[in-house]
């Protein structure tokens, strides 16, 4: 009984991940179908281009309507736990700060290495994001899919296998099945590091709303750096590079001090 039990609590956890991939399959089908009728009816001339062009937006409708979903499901959690959260609006800062410094950080040790040009499910991934305009990528990247994300991984996810194991493996698990969310070496690598640290958020605020902001400041920063050209100034030369890193790594120790007090 005991067994069964712990299996049907690992599958109560597991679900919410494997329904949002459901559901980004289901609209982007959804979307295939509405858009080979548009082609048939002569609204769209080729069909591939449109698709491939689209793929933020149907990112974005997927993110809008899990977070809508899993947002519901965190609340019913939430209310069976009666867990009271710590008081985070002071620490509000050091979180935005941190969590833009560990992405950029992420992001240029993660340059240090081959993976990028030799994984090509993270190009076309990368590629897939920046379809659309930039309005676009904004709502999805930057705000509608680290809501949905977080509430799947860490609220959900993580909340749940904290019921069942230590928050320390609770935390390791949660954050591989993160990194194995996105698909591909380079942004599971990413994720995984990234997903420490917001599931580490979660257990010291026990709020989903403080690793959703941590979420949106990560993305939002290294999303503003890359569309504005300043992303690409890191590479000017090698002392800057070293420079800009040694920053950043030091900007989230200062930053996760603060948050441990």
């Amino acid at each position: 009984m005991s067994g069964r039990r712990t299996l049907y609590q690992l599958w109560r956890a597991v679900y919410p991940v494997l329904l949002y991939l459901v559901i980004q399959a289901v609209v982007s089908a959804i979307f295939a179908v509405a858009l080979t009728m548009c082609v048939r009816f002569g609204w769209v001339d080729n069909y591939l281009e449109t698709y491939l062009d689209s793929m933020t937006l149907i990112l974005l409708i997927s993110a809008l309507i899990g977070a809508l979903i899993f947002g519901l499901l965190y609340r019913d959690d939430s209310q069976r736990r009666h867990m009271a959260p710590t008081a985070w609006q002071e620490s509000l800062l050091w979180v935005l700060i941190g969590a833009s410094a560990l992405a950029l950080l992420g992001n240029n040790l993660m340059n240090l290495t081959p993976l990028a040009e030799v994984s090509e499910s993270y190009q076309e991934s990368s590629a897939a994001l920046e379809t659309g305009s930039i309005w676009v990528q904004i709502a999805c990247v930057g705000f509608a899919a680290p809501v949905a994300e977080e509430l799947v991984m860490r609220g959900l996810l993580y909340g749940r296998l904290r019921e069942i194991m230590r928050p320390s493996w609770a935390t390791i698990f949660s954050a591989l099945i993160f990194g194995i969310f996105h698909g591909n070496i380079v942004q599971g690598i990413y994720a995984f590091a990234l997903g420490i640290f917001f599931a580490w958020l979660m257990e010291r605020y026990r709020t989903i709303f403080v690793p959703i902001l941590a979420h949106i400041s990560a993305n939002l920063f290294v999303t503003a750096l890359s569309d504005s050209g300043l992303y690409e100034m890191i590479f000017v030369s090698a002392p800057v590079f070293v420079l800009v890193t040694a920053a950043c790594a030091l900007i989230f120790a200062v930053s996760f001090q603060k948050l441990r007090i």
